[in-house]
């Protein structure tokens, strides 16, 4: 399993929506990136489907369908949660905080989830909205 970020009420996603909440959204300039994702609804439903299903064998790209931009997902943040428009912040402040794994966030990869599709999943969450609002829902008050 290749995984995107996996949206999910706790983690990672769990301080941006904390921030969010507080009127807080950002992402990395120059926001272009291509940010992959999932909801952690669809990483158990094929999980499960890959111990029951023979079909699911090899690797797979366990992200969305909906690709998403990283100023895309910040904005979908901010509707979500009611913060005001996203903020871009200088590469710099990922690379300080992240160290290495800053280079990944700051170039994005394109990742598309053809095998899952070819093979017939459906998600619960295929866009990117619908899968925040599960999780901002999920996680308490917005």
């Amino acid at each position: 399993m290749r995984l995107g970020f996996v949206l999910a009420a706790g983690g990672g996603l769990e301080y941006q929506l904390a921030d969010a909440r507080k009127g807080k959204v950002a992402y990395f300039a120059p926001g272009t990136q291509w940010l992959p994702w999932i909801h952690l609804a669809d990483v158990v439903a094929f999980v499960l489907a890959a111990l029951a299903v023979p079909v699911y064998g090899g690797a797979y790209n366990l992200v969305a369908p909906q690709q998403v931009r990283s100023a895309e997902f910040a904005q979908s943040l901010a509707l979500v949660t009611g913060a005001p428009p996203p903020r871009r912040t200088r590469p710099i402040v990922a690379r300080v905080f992240l160290g290495a794994g800053a280079d990944i966030l700051l170039g994005g990869r394109r990742v598309v989830p053809r095998r899952l599709t070819e093979a017939g999943f459906e998600f619960t969450h295929p866009g990117l909205e619908q899968a925040l609002r599960a999780c901002a829902d999920s996680s308490g008050p917005v």
